[in-house]
């Protein structure tokens, strides 16, 4: 006794320690940061991330596409020549077997403008050698869609300062060319007719584009200086092209369209679509029947992920993964740690089948195994970065006040506050639209990496709700498909289930978060528990301590970044650049200060929301929840989790919380009842922080769009663009398949157009300031711009005589170059501008 005792008082002084040593630590950083306690207006002026501090940068993935016969992109012709597919073919010619598989690749093969040329009772297609392939010469004829294809050209299209660049991103260590070229070369190149042919992913292509648009002998200096300062954006890992800020942005309070990094992403789209433009005539891909695109798009393609159940994992990977060309110092390391994400990715989701059996969420043996190869990397989302200038100078400036373990505590504190506001975001400023069918609604398939995202109990519940709200019933009984396609289909038809339709996809498909484990927590404020918890995880089987941690929000770290701030990666497709990313950006912002407007005010430490997998699970359920669309969620009456029960408390000033009948011991929640509580939390806590008429005008609309989601937030608007071209009045009148394919056409067309519209405006203001400069104040700039289009024509006037035919793609191949050359001079300005040198 007089032993547990002593114990006990050993912990209640470390608790006392604990907890003054928190106060200290913010006492400390208070003075570190030079926080004005004098009056309101003050403390929020010298927060952190506030008008005067902050920064924000933009990473955004883009879904590429080629379009063109399968006898001339180079997707389909590699599959036809590739050892898997002839050895499928000769051994169904010999034993008669692998029917289905060959029936899968088949489909594919043969676009859906055309019948499948797969036939048992016919003679199989034959395999043409790469020479002997037709070459379809409607040039104007691209309805044939080849997502994340490579493209093909002849090698001498590129000109000197093009080539070279290429040389130089096929050494194996960038910084060491001495050390020779990636082993892999010969993949990049093909020899036909007698030629040398390059094939690249449509991502390298735009950094070769741009860099055979500076390249001509004449051009100024400065601009090939900028264009290579933009390449080095031009990164791509996973699948699609990924392409960052091309500079950081002071992150200022401006309406929609005058926030900085609002305008550099929307010229950057804008760019990406004239370099696309400008790549398929000036190295003749649509002469050779090929046409690239690039848009907006979340989640992996349909035909992709059809593909993908009847191809091994390894054969995905070489036809879908990128050989990360560009953005890497040592490409081939960086390709083999993404071949790893994949096979980690592919075993977990089959791991999740375990992990739904020990939830009582399959009940049987006769389960729908997941593919051994998974298609979420070909999920593509924007990651918007807020960083902090005090915060990341103190740090760069080795500060004893504010040390590097300081940026870690309040960093991960400030992120456990911020994810329970993230359910605002959903469906709300991005979204990717799904349609389900009713035979889709297997949950080892459909609840993809939640399993290792949520606990049991919150895992089961929002399973239930998820049924509920696709009226998964017969005769007021719960079902399930059985398995067996052709059984699932005769049900769905006999008994009329449509199936759902769910607002953003992307989050339920793709590992966004991982969860903590009882002995480790990836938030809790401690050096190293990111690398202690990827073990933990390495260990369970469901990922590989090599690989970054996923989540929803990530601390960036002025020592690995070279600046101190918070990622948001929950960001899906926006419909618009101005009235979307533009108000996110501001309210995560907004949010960011909130979080640290309760730490610096003590009113909330790490203790307050406990770093166990339980309390993780029960906020990230919410988040999950309105990525489905179910309405209800259940959270603990007692729950550990003080904050959330602020937010209740909030919530009680408006309404009842109603207890569960179901769930003994739980609230019955309403997410939009918790998103209202989390708007009035915002107005009353942050009431200092949105006293500018521009946040409040923010709040004001997203309170809008939470109350009256119908024409206001972005996944219903969507919905109602593509029905409205479908001329369909209800989505769940069409078929998952048929709705899911009109969703990618309108992101392909409609909406890369609306985008490109938003990227003009802002170059025709940008414009417009750069002929001011370049009459009035700066004569470099007057003879950069000069070289570009000569001296009698200014570079409003040059835009205004050429925006129709950009809007229409039908530019010519040197008026294209102009415009790139004219966009890389804005950046240049602006990069001028963000550094402080005009």
């Amino acid at each position: 006794m007089t032993l547990l005792l002593h114990e006990q008082n050993q912990q209640d002084r470390l608790f006392k320690q604990d907890a003054e040593s928190h106060a200290d630590l913010i006492k400390r950083v208070c003075n570190a940061l030079k926080i004005d306690l004098s009056s309101d207006e003050n403390f929020v002026e010298s927060m952190p991330f506030s008008d005067n501090d902050a920064t924000c940068g933009c990473e955004n993935e883009f879904q590429a596409t080629v379009m063109g016969s399968s006898y001339n992109v180079d997707l389909p012709i590699i599959i036809r020549e590739s050892s898997c597919y002839k050895n499928l073919l000769k051994r169904s010619k010999r034993d008669g077997e692998n029917g289905k598989k060959i029936e899968g690749f088949e489909k594919y093969l043969n676009s859906s403008t055309y019948e499948s040329a797969y036939d048992s009772s016919q003679p199989l297609l034959p395999i043409l050698p790469d020479s002997k392939i037709p070459l379809q010469n409607d040039h104007n004829d691209f309805t044939d869609v080849w997502e994340n294809s490579w493209v093909r050209f002849p090698k001498e299209l590129l000109n000197l300062y093009a080539s070279q660049i290429l040389d130089s991103d096929l050494y194996f260590d960038k910084q060491n060319p001495s050390a020779g070229y990636r082993k892999d070369i010969n993949s990049f190149f093909i020899k036909k007719d007698g030629r040398e042919y390059l094939r690249i992913p449509v991502s390298y292509l735009l950094k070769l584009a741009l860099a055979n648009a500076v390249g001509s002998p004449n051009i100024h200096s400065s601009l090939r200086t900028t264009a290579k300062k933009m390449m080095s954006c031009y990164i791509n890992d996973n699948s699609s092209p990924e392409i960052l800020s091309f500079f950081p942005s002071p992150l200022k309070i401006a309406a929609r369209r005058g926030i900085k990094a609002v305008r550099e992403t929307a010229v950057r789209f804008l760019l990406i679509q004239i370099l696309t433009n400008y790549a398929n005539r000036r190295f003749k891909l649509i002469e050779n029947g090929q046409k690239a695109m690039v848009y907006f798009a979340s989640h992996a393609p349909h035909r992709q992920k059809e593909f993908n159940t009847v191809i091994p994992d390894a054969f995905y990977r070489e036809l879908f993964m990128s050989p990360c060309l560009s953005g890497w110092d040592q490409g081939e390391y960086k390709m083999a740690y993404m071949h790893i994400c994949h096979r980690v990715l592919s075993r977990s989701r089959l791991n999740a089948v375990s992990k739904l059996k020990d939830a009582g969420i399959i009940t049987s043996n006769l389960v729908v195994l997941p593919n051994i190869s998974d298609v979420s990397l070909a999920n593509n989302g924007t990651h918007i970065s807020i960083g902090s200038k005090k915060i990341s100078k103190l740090l760069k400036e080795d500060s004893a006040d504010f040390k590097i373990s300081d940026e870690k505590y309040l960093g991960d504190l400030s992120i456990k506050i911020c994810e329970h506001f993230l359910p605002l975001f959903v469906g709300t400023y991005s979204a990717a639209p799904y349609r389900l069918d009713f035979e889709d609604f297997h949950p080892e398939n459909i609840l993809g990496f939640l399993p290792h995202e949520l606990d049991f109990t919150h895992l089961r519940m929002i399973w239930r709700e998820w049924r509920k709200k696709a009226n998964l019933k017969i005769f007021s009984q719960p079902i399930t498909p059985f398995g067996p396609e052709t059984l699932d289909q005769f049900i769905r038809k006999m008994f009329s289930l449509k199936g759902d339709i769910i607002p953003d996809f992307r989050l339920i498909d793709y590992f966004a978060a991982v969860m903590s484990t009882d002995e480790n927590s990836v938030l809790n404020g401690k050096e190293g528990n990111e690398k202690k918890l990827a073990m933990d995880l390495q260990d369970m089987g469901i990922f590989d301590a090599r690989m970054s941690l996923y989540m929803l929000l990530r601390l960036r770290k002025t020592s690995v970044h070279g600046f101190s701030g918070i990622e948001a990666r929950y960001y899906s497709t926006f419909e618009s650049l101005f009235n979307d990313l533009g108000d996110a950006i501001q309210i995560q912002r907004l949010i960011m200060m909130l979080a640290w407007k309760y730490i610096l005010e003590e009113k909330i430490t790490h203790d307050d929301i406990p770093d166990t997998p339980e309390v993780e699970s029960e906020r990230r359920q919410i988040f999950f929840g309105s990525a489905i669309g179910i309405k209800t969620v259940f959270i603990k009456e007692k729950s550990p989790n003080k904050f959330l029960q602020t937010i209740l408390s909030t919530l009680q000033q408006r309404t009842k919380l109603t207890k569960s009948v179901r769930y003994t011991g739980y609230y019955k929640l309403k997410i939009k009842d918790y998103l209202i509580a989390l708007l009035d939390m915002i107005e009353k806590d942050g009431a200092a922080l949105i006293k500018p008429p521009e946040i409040s005008r923010c709040v004001k609309d997203l309170r809008k769009r939470i109350e009256s989601p119908v024409g206001n937030q972005v996944y219903n608007r969507m919905i109602s663009e593509i029905l409205q071209k479908e001329n369909v009045k209800d989505p769940m009148n069409m078929r998952a398949e048929d709705f899911n394919q009109a969703c990618e056409r309108y992101l392909r067309d409609d909406l890369r157009k609306k985008h490109t519209a938003e990227g003009l405006r802002i170059l025709e203001e940008d414009i417009q300031m750069l002929d001011l400069w370049a009459s009035f104040r700066d004569p470099d700039c007057r003879a950069v711009l000069s070289s570009i289009l000569g001296k009698d024509e200014s570079a409003s006037n040059f835009l205004s005589k050429h925006k129709e035919n950009l809007l229409n793609e039908s530019l010519t191949e040197d008026i294209l170059e102009k415009l790139i050359q004219l966009i890389v001079l804005t950046v240049s300005r602006n990069i001028d501008f963000t550094s402080g040198n005009i």
